[in-house]
């Protein structure tokens, strides 16, 4: 194998900072995203699908329909109408994926492919939950959890939503690093996520550093970036000063590498 990661799931609560930092790492030289062990960065996220939805209705609105997808969005409350819609969200990153190595067989030769999600459940939800990231293990084909890892970005929920209210930007409601989720959707879909519970069961097992594919009884390497003290949000901000840019790209740089770091060793072990 290669030196490189081949499929990365980030994994986080809404306004976490998957987005960011995608972001920051789209910006490093190839170099130092080989210290992350990054090739060539390809990026499939569903937000976009989800976004679609919503658009689509407000469109079909607009010509006197009903709305498919989605309840009316409001700074309180939307989401979606039918909850199954979340398996399909896994099956569009499925089917994205499929995409991505149709157009380029050897992807992985070169290219780490991150598949960016948010799933969960309301809150103080029992476990498992219907359409959680175990559900989405379950949903993912072969071809994706095989050569996978899990960086979950760890920021409790309460923060989550707090972050959620500080990024909007009503000038680009729909945004990927702008948009925001109403309230009761935060409440009842991102109230609470299973990534730990995962990871705790596996540990119980004797499987610390893993999360079990649920069917099929594979091990994936798991690690957690913990942005309690929030690492990324400063990749929103235009207007930082060059010396705080500098020290906060270097801490987030650290903190990956750290993460990703024994991460790699588990998936080259796996391998």
């Amino acid at each position: 194998m290669n030196n490189n990661f081949d499929n990365i799931l980030l994994w986080a609560l809404p306004a976490s900072g998957k987005s960011e930092i995608l972001t920051h790492i789209r910006g490093l030289t190839a170099e130092q995203r080989a210290t992350l062990h990054i090739g060539n960065l390809v990026e499939i996220d569903d937000y976009p699908r989800v976004a679609s939805y919503f658009e689509i209705d407000v469109e079909r609105e607009r010509n006197g329909k009903e709305r498919v997808f989605t309840q009316k969005q409001t700074y309180d409350d939307g989401g979606f109408k039918d909850p199954e819609l979340w398996d399909d969200l896994d099956q569009h990153l499925n089917e994205r994926y499929e995409k991505a190595l149709l157009r380029k067989p050897d992807i992985h030769a070169t290219s780490t492919i991150m598949l960016e999600c948010a799933r969960g459940g309301a809150v103080d939800a029992p476990f498992p939950l219907p359409h959680g990231y175990q559900q989405t293990i379950r949903n993912f084909t072969s071809t994706i959890i095989d050569k996978a890892v899990v960086l979950y970005v760890k920021v409790p929920p309460e923060e989550s939503r707090r972050k959620n209210d500080e990024r909007y930007d009503p000038k680009d409601h729909h945004g990927i690093l702008s948009h925001r989720v109403p309230t009761q959707v935060m409440l009842r879909d991102y109230g609470c996520d299973d990534a730990e519970w995962m990871a705790e069961e596996a540990r119980k097992q004797g499987h610390d550093g893993f999360i079990p594919q649920p069917t099929t009884g594979l091990w994936i390497p798991y690690a957690v970036l913990d942005n309690t003290a929030d690492l990324t949000s400063f990749v929103r901000k235009t207007d930082l000063p060059a010396a705080e840019r500098e020290t906060s790209t270097a801490r987030l740089t650290a903190a990956l590498e750290n993460a990703l770091g024994p991460l790699f060793e588990r998936y080259a072990g796996r391998q």
